[in-house]
């Protein structure tokens, strides 16, 4: 009788049971990981509502962390024990984008979690050479390996940065707590994070991740936004929204300073809409770019975490076994909480 494993499937949008599915078998160049933890993302309350091109039925969960529970007889770089963080992104390597060095772009692009069966499971069959060996780290530290790249990879994608330059960061989140600590590791003389009051503020300030603080009052945040206006007449250098909300990434143009660079990271819904003057733009010299996603960036992403570059001791503030996944679900996006993790042993 083949072994099996308790999995979060979902059969429709926002349809979700706990089944027992088949632990995979692997192939000669893959490896099985028996999955420790695996972050809940913003992402994923998206993707179980039926967005990203999702195919039901599912099993989502694209922040992996495990250990390699069985080698395929052509791997030579793990054995069973290592223990791992896993790469979610599978590009073709054959289309008009990956032949022009843009994998993000992939036509034919899979991802763990999305399109392929995620690691909100037990067990999981991976390509060997999507896997990384972690060491030094905690699994909840390692767990921010894939945020932390999409972060490398947002920071990438603002060019060469100017030392001294400063810097603003709107949402208080993972992605916007890393991405000011990686702002003040590349260059920022003063990065300032401005979102609203509350735990992941506190969280950020624990952290150390950026210079300067500006808490916005929840039910009315204008006098905050006048203040920063005010106390930064000319703008940031490097404006990134790292909310998701139309209406502040609308307002964020006006921070940033002529010639700056405005960086829209957030998860926006497919609906929404910006109204920008094209003479601002024009005039003003401003770069308006986007950032989706990371692809050779977790060797990277490890070593800022092994060398105590980025701090994400705390961010973890909930933990749940996989029996327990609405409810977990039902807590992302709150303001009581950073991360939540899943964990099967549990």
């Amino acid at each position: 009788m083949t072994a099996k494993m308790n999995s979060v499937c979902y059969h429709a949008p926002g349809q979700m049971s706990i089944i027992q599915t088949d632990i995979p078998k692997i192939d000669d160049n893959q490896v099985l990981v028996k999955v420790t933890c695996c972050g809940i993302c913003g992402s994923d309350v998206g993707i179980c509502s039926g967005g990203f091109g999702v195919k039901f039925p599912l099993i989502p969960g694209h922040e992996i962390i495990g250990i390699v529970s069985q080698v395929g007889a052509l791997v030579k770089d793990f054995v069973v024990g290592d223990r791992c963080a896993v790469d979610n992104i599978i590009n073709c390597e054959a289309c008009f984008f990956c032949r022009r060095n843009q994998p993000i772009q992939c036509t034919n692009i899979k991802i763990i979690g999305v399109h392929l069966p995620g690691a909100f499971t037990e067990y999981i069959a991976v390509s060997a050479k999507m896997v990384y060996k972690i060491g030094g780290i905690s699994d909840e530290e390692a767990i921010f390996i894939e945020p932390i790249s999409c972060a490398i990879h947002g920071v990438d994608r603002l060019g060469s940065l100017v030392p001294g330059m400063n810097a603003l960061v709107i949402g208080a989140g993972v992605h916007g707590i890393v991405l000011s600590q990686l702002l003040k590791l590349n260059g920022a003389s003063c990065v300032t994070l401005a979102a609203n009051r509350g735990k992941k503020m506190d969280i950020a300030r624990q952290v150390n991740a950026a210079d300067v603080y500006v808490e916005f009052d929840r039910a009315d945040p204008t006098s905050q936004w006048t203040s920063l206006k005010e106390e930064n007449p000319l703008g940031f250098e490097v404006v990134i929204d790292a909310t998701g909300s139309a209406k502040v990434v609308n307002d964020a143009l006006d921070f940033v300073r002529s010639g700056g660079t405005l960086l829209l990271y957030g998860l926006y819904s497919d609906d929404a809409m910006v109204q920008w003057s094209p003479t601002k733009i024009f005039a003003n010299e401003i770069k308006v770019i986007g950032s989706f996603g990371q692809k050779h960036c977790f060797s990277r992403a490890l070593e800022y975490l092994q060398r105590n570059k980025i701090n994400v001791k705390g961010l973890v503030t909930d933990v749940f076994p996989i029996n327990d996944f609405n409810n977990a679900m039902d807590k992302v996006g709150t303001k009581d909480c950073c991360k939540i993790v899943i964990k099967p042993s549990l």
